[in-house]
């Protein structure tokens, strides 16, 4: 998280908040999970998992199944928040 100037609180900055679109577009774009106009296609139970293990891959990531909603898997920035949550999460 970045510090903006003036500001009393940590916000996340730009490119904190699109660090992981680039690897959720990548594992959506190789599961063919991506619509052409950018949006997520329906996902089932089995593509979830090699989503799961996708985005484990390309974030570096291990993602529990308590971060799992259905609105996390709405947009490619929904997606990367999800990641972004768990990467900000003491180990």
């Amino acid at each position: 998280m970045t510090l903006h100037a003036g500001a009393d609180t940590l916000v996340p900055s730009m490119s904190d908040r699109r660090k992981y679109e680039e690897p959720v577009r990548v594992a959506l774009t190789k599961l063919g999970l991506l619509s052409p106009a950018g949006t997520l296609l329906r996902v089932d139970s089995m593509t979830l998992m090699d989503l799961l293990v996708e985005l484990e891959d390309a974030s570096g990531l291990r993602i529990d199944v308590a971060e799992l909603t259905e609105d996390a898997f709405e947009l490619v920035e929904s997606l990367a928040a999800m990641l972004e949550r768990i990467a900000e999460k003491p180990a």
